[in-house]
């Protein structure tokens, strides 16, 4: 494999661990009461990896400040949907990071009418009336 390469393995390396971690993280919350302790500092790791792997694709590039023209084809390249699906990752995450860092948005991540639903099915086996 030769150097210039490495830039392009470096990112999908990194992406595909970002996203990786994120589906262990959403299935952990699912399974248990919900963010743990350290959730602030697993969703930085995760824009970390994701950053440092764009920024690595970059040096791929002949032309870095003229990445946005690959979104002019998103009707014929695959890079193109890639491009836009790294970019809509990135701001799914960053709004993720943001819901952890802001206490007030944690209802969301855990409605409660939902949850006294199933808590009702898990004890019985049949819902009980309020």
């Amino acid at each position: 494999m030769s150097n210039v390469e490495m830039p392009l393995v470096l990112f999908s390396v990194l992406s595909q661990t970002a996203i990786g971690l994120v589906f262990i993280n959403s299935c952990r919350q699912w399974a248990t009461d919900g963010p743990s302790e350290d959730n602030r500092r697993q969703w930085g790791i995760v824009l970390a990896f994701l950053v440092t792997g764009m920024v690595a694709s970059f040096f791929h590039l002949g032309h870095p400040l003229q990445a946005y023209t690959a979104l002019k084809h998103l009707g014929k390249a695959w890079l193109s949907w890639e491009l836009l699906g790294i970019s809509i990752f990135l701001c799914l995450s960053i709004f993720g990071m943001l819901v952890a860092f802001f206490s007030f948005f944690v209802n969301f991540t855990r409605p409660e009418w939902l949850w006294h639903k199933q808590d009702a099915f898990r004890s019985s086996g049949r819902p009980t009336s309020a």
